[in-house]
């Protein structure tokens, strides 16, 4: 940036725009190798269940073997696990010195075009974007791509920065999202799921309910 004469801060918006498809390109990849690791680590289950029945010293070799490639698998499955970043952050910073001209937002966006949602749901696009300012703060953008979510969904890199920021405030408080649950849809049943050397479900173990003081 030091080095140009001039530096469009849009520039920030492209980037993050194809750091974000290539991320998920790789994602996707990441996945089919996750599914095919997960898939062979449950036949090698049922390979250490079969030889597991027979007290021969063959078997035991057997069962070395096997768990010797299942830590492979789950070193592999650790190294391959691509961790969600988001810059949320860094977007509402660039709003702190800058505005976004509607026209512009619209460039670096791809639209939802569908006339009706995967549920049915008669797509808005057009009229949410009719009534957005002729210029973009943080908040309306916020609001634009989280809330009425205007671009396509195979291509959202920007709702994607918020979502990740959701997610993440789950993953770190997990009793206060269950707790909204439980206060819109009533007392449910949860269990904790403990899973075997081979990722196989062993034992699902009811949790406690989340009693709240009547008066």
């Amino acid at each position: 940036m030091k080095d140009r004469e001039s530096y469009n801060p849009l520039n920030f918006f492209v980037a993050l725009r194809l750091y974000e498809r290539k991320r998920d390109e790789i994602r996707r990849k990441y996945n089919q190798i996750h599914h095919k690791l997960n898939k062979l680590q449950k036949q090698y289950g049922k390979l250490a269940d079969e030889a597991g029945k027979r007290k021969r010293v063959f078997a035991e070799k057997i069962l070395e073997e096997i768990s010797f490639r299942n830590q492979a698998i789950i070193t592999l499955k650790e190294t391959t696990e691509l961790e969600e970043m988001s810059f949320r952050e860094q977007i509402e910073l660039w709003f702190t010195t800058n505005r976004m001209r509607k026209s512009d937002f619209l460039s670096l966006i791809t639209l939802e075009k569908r006339l009706h949602y995967w549920d049915g749901v008669p797509n808005q696009t057009n009229q949410k974007i009719s009534e957005l300012p002729d210029e973009l703060d943080f908040i309306a953008l916020r609001d634009a791509v989280f809330m009425d979510k205007v671009e396509y969904d195979q291509d959202c890199y920007l709702f994607d920065q918020f979502l990740h920021d959701v997610m993440k405030f789950i993953d770190e408080n997990p009793g206060a999202m269950f707790g909204a649950f439980q206060k819109s849809f009533g007392a449910i049943s949860t269990y904790t799921a403990h899973t075997d050397e081979f990722g196989r479900i062993a034992n699902l173990e009811p949790n406690k309910p989340n009693l709240t003081v009547v008066h």
